[in-house]
């Protein structure tokens, strides 16, 4: 009775401790496994990419039969086939059943054999996760036979179809210079006039004595700096020379009709007031050549005898419109000095005896205009003003040019003069008045 007791008990605990050893896992755990394994898979699939694979056409990403391990988890034939049919496995060997996934043996056998494992494996454990039958897939379309059939191979190489750039050839490192801007401009204008007057020695009237040749020379140079209309300093040197035959003189062949040097700077600043600005300007002029009595080696003007200059400061207005421009310089004060180098010049210039300069204070106005009249007529204009308000000097020059064509042009010039600091013969303050007509080259460059 004993030994039957102990014999039921015996045999209880054991079937007990079979049951506890056969129960299966729960679903979670087997699902924590599952998601291990295919980590670690993929990591290992990962270093071996990044360390020893080379491409040779046959790995697994480059085989389109492995792209059942991607899709939907599906029920497939043959997995269960490999492990149910024992025709399957002596047809193949069993070693296959030894084949894994990562298994260098790259080959039609280790391929299928290592698919329908992990399958087989996979619907074991996770047999709750296949919702999709082989034959659902293929009722659906299934896969494209020709991905199943062949793999997929690229015909086109994208470095076969882009050609390389050809290397240009440096023969020297680039240099790169700056240029400051020049605000400076420069413009000149040349005229070269010549006139003849001839009468016979029979002439009824009996004037052989006046005939004459007449030559005159003009240059106009310009050198301005314009920054931006802000800043303007214009400088200009004006030159006439002009010479006279004259038959009733025996000392001196060649008279000098017309001589005059005169330049003039000019600094602007722009100010607030439109058209208006602030200016500095100095004149200056003299001429170049002695000039003589008829049949005399006396000098009565020279070069410095007289000299004059007047600086002024003030304000400057500036308009044109079309082919009209008007420039009128108002110095509200004014200096200007005059000098005499000759000696016995000096009274014929207004100056005291035995003093070869003398200083006024005053005011002083400028005035150029320039008129385009038409376009073969062109008048050009200077009106000058300086008193000290207790003499008066006013001068107008005036120059009128007509083009013939590029080269030849006609010039009138009318210049009237008044300085009430110079009398003539009867002690007397009277106009003066320099006027000329002639016709030669010009040409501005």
């Amino acid at each position: 009775m004993k030994k039957l007791i102990l014999f039921i008990i015996l045999s209880v605990s054991i079937s007990f401790g079979f049951a506890q050893k056969k129960k299966p896992k729960s679903f979670s755990t087997y699902t924590e496994s599952i998601i291990k394994k295919y980590s670690d898979s993929l990591s290992v699939l990962k270093n071996y990419y990044d360390s020893t694979w080379t491409y040779n056409n046959k790995d697994i990403l480059g085989n389109p039969y492995y792209s059942h391990l991607f899709f939907q988890p599906t029920l497939y034939n043959s997995p269960i086939n490999q492990v149910m049919d024992n025709n399957w496995i002596g047809k193949y060997n069993r070693e296959s059943q030894n084949y894994s996934l990562m298994d260098i043996r790259d080959d039609e056998l280790q391929r299928d054999s290592a698919i329908n494992r992990f399958f087989s494996d996979f619907y074991v454990t996770n047999p709750s996760l296949i919702n999709v039958t082989e034959e659902q897939v293929e009722s659906n379309e299934g896969i494209r036979q020709e991905v199943i059939s062949a793999p997929i191979k690229h015909e086109v190489s994208i470095a076969d179809r882009i050609k390389p750039t050809e290397p240009v050839e440096v023969v020297e490192p680039l240099k790169v210079i700056s240029h400051r801007p020049n605000f400076w401009s420069f413009a000149s204008n040349l005229t070269l006039q010549y006139m003849q007057n001839y009468t016979s020695s029979n002439w009824f009237q009996n004037n052989a004595k006046e005939n004459n040749n007449t030559m005159l020379a003009t240059t106009h140079l310009e050198a301005d700096y314009n920054f931006n209309s802000k800043v303007i300093f214009l400088n200009s040197l004006d030159v006439k020379l002009g010479f006279l035959t004259v038959r009733s003189d025996s000392v001196h062949h060649f008279h000098t009709n017309t001589d005059d040097l005169r330049m003039t700077n000019k600094l602007n600043i722009r100010s607030i007031i439109k058209n208006w600005s602030y200016s500095l300007q100095l004149q200056s002029w003299t001429q170049m050549l002695p000039k003589y009595n008829d049949n005399s080696h006396h000098v009565y003007s020279d070069f410095l005898s007289p000299f004059e200059s007047a600086l002024s400061v003030g304000m400057e207005y500036n308009w044109r419109k079309n082919r009209f421009s008007i420039s009128a310089n108002i110095g509200a004060l004014a200096f200007d000095f005059k000098y005499v180098d000759r000696a016995n010049l000096e009274t014929n210039n207004g100056l005291p005896d035995r003093h070869h300069f003398r200083e006024y204070y005053g005011s002083n106005v400028t005035i150029r205009t320039n008129w385009q009249i038409f376009k073969e007529l062109n008048w050009n204009g200077r009106l000058y003003y300086f008193t000290n308000y207790q003499k008066v000097q006013v001068e107008w020059e005036n120059t009128f040019s007509f083009a013939i064509n590029k080269y030849l042009s006609t010039n009138l010039y009318f210049y009237p003069r008044f300085d009430d600091s110079q009398f003539d013969s009867n002690h007397n303050h009277r106009m003066q008045l320099k006027q000329n007509l002639s016709i030669g080259f010009s040409h501005s460059f």
